[in-house]
């Protein structure tokens, strides 16, 4: 691990700046490893940030000169459980949830984002765990659902240091929906059909709003400019006032809309089924559409003027749209995803795919950098942060690749 020099002697106001002192300060910075610093960022939430984008603005050590040499840092079993979503890094702890498949209660567990060492973990009540945890202000949010009662669920919150519960806020449909928080409130949505605005303190209800009755709601929400987008399993992306609850506007897709939206620049990028789609933000009225033959289940990422979708069943695999026009500029047929959204991180595009590898691409041509054998399919988006690459996969591993595994 690379730490960040900050000498005593440049900053204190005894001790004037010397040769000597800066001498030792170059030779200090050259003993450095090159590459094993780490700039202390989170990833937070599902998708990075609020607006969904999959795009760590941040990540200064991984880039596409030196991503091949991507190898193991360390990999943690987490027993015969499955893991089917993201994790969350905040604060040097990696958060992460899995779940027996019906044969025994989900479980919270919280890592060592640099060694992989155990901190806490928290059994939950429920049958099926498929909300991805996201940490704000030293809590933890994350939903379950139940098979019994059918389909049920609730939304809980835990001290991020200790995995101590602090409120739960039950009776509702099953909770898929990543939650997000902002402003102290927590958004999410349920397998109801509604969308709900807790208090992230206590979780009391603020509002909550009808956005896909028939069939629920398993996207999570996107929060852009005091505006709360969402799409449903109805075939609908919704617009909704965060303060008030307020529908603004929806928008009709050709399939559900199973996935988060990202939203950047006045526009909605959303996958339902083989299509991409460019909303207007604000009117919620379409401005491109990009069709493939394949399917999505996942969430685009944007960055640098490109959309960044991977598909399953595709010849397309993942591939980079101009985010002006949708015009295809480049596909990698090899990657084939469900599941697993793309994230963007300088200059470099990382996504899981079924074949059971994670896959590192060059963000403005397409091509391979490096790949990475995992232990099963991947059914969760990765994350990269401070120089790691952390990959859930299928079968209940986490494994965490860092440049010469350092």
């Amino acid at each position: 691990m690379r730490f960040r020099v900050v000498p005593s002697c440049l900053s204190h106001p005894s001790i004037k700046l010397s040769v000597t002192c800066t001498c030792a300060v170059l030779l200090l910075a050259a003993l450095i490893p090159a590459g094993t610093f780490a700039q202390v960022t989170n990833w937070p939430e599902d998708r990075f940030g609020n607006d969904r984008l999959g795009f760590n603005p941040y990540e200064r050590i991984l880039n596409p000169s030196n991503a091949n040499q991507l190898s193991l840092l360390w990999r943690r079993n987490e027993g015969e459980t499955l893991i089917l979503v993201s994790p969350a890094v905040a604060n040097g702890v990696l958060y992460a949830d899995s779940f027996m498949n019906g044969r025994g209660a989900p479980t919270l567990f919280a890592l060592n984002a640099r060694t992989g060492g155990p901190l806490w973990q928290r059994p939950l009540l429920g049958q099926f765990f498929l909300s991805a945890p996201a940490v704000a202000n030293g809590v933890v949010y994350v939903g379950v659902g139940f098979f019994v009662p059918y389909y049920t669920g609730a939304m809980y919150a835990f001290d991020a240091q200790t995995g101590a519960p602090l409120w739960t806020y039950g009776h509702i449909g099953a909770v898929q929906s990543s939650p997000l928080v902002s402003n102290g409130v927590v958004y999410f949505g349920s397998l109801d059909g509604y969308l709900y605005a807790l208090n992230a303190k206590n979780g009391n209800l603020l509002w909550r709003s009808v956005a896909g009755l028939s069939y629920g709601i398993t996207a999570p929400p996107t929060l852009v400019n005091g505006v709360i987008y969402v799409g449903s399993n109805d075939f609908f992306l919704y617009a909704f006032n965060a303060n008030t609850g307020a529908q603004l506007w929806r928008f009709k897709t050709a399939y559900s809309v199973a996935a988060a939206a990202a939203v950047q620049s006045g526009v909605a990028y959303v996958n339902s089924g083989g299509n991409t789609y460019a909303v207007d933000a604000n009117a919620g009225t379409q401005l491109w559409i990009n069709v493939t033959n394949g399917a999505f289940v996942n969430s685009p990422a944007v960055a640098n003027g490109m959309v960044y979708v991977c598909g399953y069943a595709s010849s397309t695999g993942l591939a980079a749209l101009d985010a002006q026009t949708g015009t295809t500029l480049w596909s990698f047929p090899t990657a084939q995803c469900s599941n697993s959204s793309p994230a963007v991180a300088n200059g470099v595009v990382y996504v899981g795919s079924e074949d059971g590898y994670v896959y590192a691409v060059n963000a403005n041509s397409g091509e391979l950098l490096w790949r990475g054998a995992a232990s099963s399919r991947l059914e969760t988006s990765v994350v990269v942060v401070n120089g790691v690459l952390y990959v859930p996969t299928y079968d209940g591993n986490v494994f965490a690749y860092s440049l010469n595994g350092r």
